[in-house]
């Protein structure tokens, strides 16, 4: 009997880590359309698509630049997602999103010094990290290992650097300019085949 309990519980907190929820609301595996709406609810407008990365931006949000949606080419499914606060945030906006993710994954499982970054490790493939890019922003990124290929970690950190340096309508925040004044609905998600 005590077999079948252990088993159970190994079970439950596997699906329960397979499902771990973060930033947002957004789940690993979440269907595109499902991230794509929890962000909305948030304000925030899908403005490009490349490959397997959805960029979203908040006209206003005081707080996040940009999130990225890394979907699985296979299924159209959430691999990971990456959220980056603005440069200009103060240390106590920087202390939320600090709290927040001791809120939500408890404490970190490790802290790399040569990356000076907070990692939790959900499972073995996926895990979150807690790091301030080259700008000074803090970001936060929900990556899976099996999905590598799809974080291109220094191209779009380089996008982002290059939006976030064209001039907005509010104190240097504001969604790019394709998206500025643009009430047109989130480009439909239809990627290339991964042959091209």
């Amino acid at each position: 009997m005590k077999k079948y309990v252990f088993l159970l519980a190994l079970v439950a907190i596997s699906i329960s880590l397979s499902a771990q929820q973060g930033l947002f609301d957004i789940s690993y595996d979440d269907p595109v359309n499902k991230a794509d709406s929890l962000l909305m609810q948030f304000s925030f407008k899908a403005a490009m698509i490349d490959g397997y990365m959805v960029k979203y931006y908040a006209k206003n949000d005081p707080m996040v630049e940009a999130v990225i949606l890394f979907i699985k080419p296979d299924t159209k499914t959430v691999a990971g997602w990456f959220v980056k606060h603005w440069a200009s945030n103060t240390d106590e906006m920087d202390e939320i999103v600090v709290r927040r993710m001791y809120q939500m994954h408890r404490e970190p499982t490790m802290y790399d010094e040569d990356t000076d970054q907070m990692i939790w490790a959900f499972n073995l493939d996926r895990s979150a990290h807690l790091l301030f890019v080259g700008d000074g922003s803090l970001c936060v990124l929900y990556a899976d290992s099996r999905y590598n290929e799809l974080f291109q970690v220094d191209q779009w950190q380089q996008d982002l650097q290059e939006e976030s340096e064209v001039p907005a309508e509010t104190e240097g925040q504001g969604a790019p300019p394709e998206t500025e004044g643009q009430g047109a609905p989130p480009p439909e998600f239809n990627p290339p085949p991964t042959g091209q």
